[in-house]
């Protein structure tokens, strides 16, 4: 599965952003352009992004989240993932010409928003890309994200789609029904 959480982003495009998008839970790009997923949903609305291209190596995740495998949600081990998803767009963006890259992880209420446009300023530099800022929580971007959601038949889950973040969501159910 191949799943990214950062975009590049054309100018005119980026202000749309700020309300709309999931990630495509398992499905490729291609699918969701042909029948109406998450990638088909994005184009609808005009926004167009590079994730598509970009790289995800299982392997690259397990060996920099190594140590970190019990950190709860929310810890180290995000802020480094962040890092390395993030990257991914910033390296596209660079690649591509892209005026913008940011990431979409913002809109949940797991994520810590300052943490990763800390992280999207320190690549900017890197990449020589400028980093679009955001917090899609604010102005109900949840709220609009759940209701998108439900009108484009999107997937969602309740975890960030690591195992570990699985596995502790899976714990806390457990506890829950007992």
């Amino acid at each position: 599965m191949a799943l990214s959480s950062g975009a590049a982003l054309q100018k005119e495009e980026h202000e749309q952003t700020e309300q709309d998008l999931d990630h495509r839970g398992g499905r490729s790009a291609q699918t969701d352009l042909e029948e109406g997923g998450p990638r088909h949903a994005a184009h609808e609305i005009g926004y167009r992004d590079a994730d598509e291209e970009g790289t995800y190596d299982t392997q690259v995740f397990y060996e920099m989240a190594k140590g970190m495998e019990k950190v709860p949600e929310g810890g180290e081990r995000c802020f480094k993932c962040y890092r390395l998803r993030m990257e991914e767009a910033a390296k596209l963006a660079r690649e591509g010409n892209y005026d913008y890259f940011t990431t979409t992880l913002s809109i949940s209420p797991l994520k810590n928003a300052e943490k990763i446009n800390e992280i999207g300023e320190e690549l900017a530099e890197i990449y020589k890309v400028p980093h679009l800022p955001s917090d899609f929580k604010k102005k109900n971007g949840y709220k609009r994200s759940i209701e998108l959601s439900h009108e484009f038949d999107l997937y969602r889950q309740n975890y960030c789609g690591c195992v570990f973040s699985k596995r502790e969501q899976e714990e806390k159910l457990k506890q829950k029904l007992k």
